[in-house]
């Protein structure tokens, strides 16, 4: 049993730390990562994660986006 819940902890651990990298990787693709703020973040039954954040475009505009 303690094998099993180790397990389970390390899977989610890695699942955490590959979120963290995608949400790292969305920012940084912003044309101006500094204004990236994070709105929400779900994590689907499949994994996927969906996020909505707003950040400035080329216009220096707050919009908000989807990922």
């Amino acid at each position: 049993m303690y094998a099993e819940s180790k397990t389970r902890l390390a899977k989610a651990e890695a699942r955490w730390q590959r979120q963290v990298a995608a949400l790292g990787s969305l920012r940084q693709s912003m044309k101006n990562p500094e204004s990236f703020v994070l709105s929400t973040a779900l994590e689907m039954d499949d994994g996927t994660l969906c996020v909505m954040y707003r950040a400035t475009n080329s216009f220096n505009a707050i919009v908000p986006g989807k990922r």
